[in-house]
């Protein structure tokens, strides 16, 4: 919700209030750039865990309704400290970094050209496997996306072999 009653122009702070009721400051540039609410976050919501990307909701939804009985935590911060795991699964040594492209940006989040590779590694030295998946991917190729998770996972899609299947003539 907008609070503010005055605009300057679109780098001058506003304040909002989110649906929780906590109140902050950006820029109109910010928060128009970001996707509106869903891009420019609370700070307060964000540090609670309270935000779920767009993305990271969706892989969230897959995994419940797939898997509702393996072990996940979200955003892990401990495994691989002070870097965030967005899901790890402990008894399967596997852990998805969803990557929204505008936040995981060298030049819009501030993260070195490395960054991805040096959480692969840190994953990896602790014998984790870490599944990389940007925003556009899911988009454009979530079954995909879905099929590498649930193959990580142990449970590929169920096969029907040849010799299973009968020929017709259509």
């Amino acid at each position: 919700k907008l609070l503010s009653k005055e605009y300057i122009n679109n780098r001058s702070n506003i304040e909002l209030q989110c649906p929780e009721g906590h109140i902050y400051e950006t820029t109109y540039h910010n928060f128009r750039d970001n996707g509106g609410l869903q891009g420019n976050r609370c700070p307060i919501c964000y540090q609670q865990n309270n935000y779920v990307s767009k993305p990271e909701q969706i892989l969230r939804d897959f995994i419940s309704e797939n898997f509702p009985d393996i072990i996940v935590e979200y955003n892990n911060r401990t495994v691989i400290s002070p870097k965030e795991l967005d899901f790890y699964f402990p008894t399967k040594s596997l852990a998805i970094e969803v990557c929204g492209l505008y936040w995981h940006g060298e030049l819009s989040s501030g993260k070195t050209r490395n960054y991805h590779y040096t959480k692969m590694m840190e994953c990896f030295n602790k014998d984790i496997r870490l599944i990389t998946i940007f925003e556009d991917e899911l988009y454009e190729y979530k079954e995909v996306v879905f099929s590498r998770i649930r193959q990580a996972l142990g449970e590929p899609i169920r096969k029907i072999y040849a010799r299973k299947c009968n020929i017709k003539e259509v």
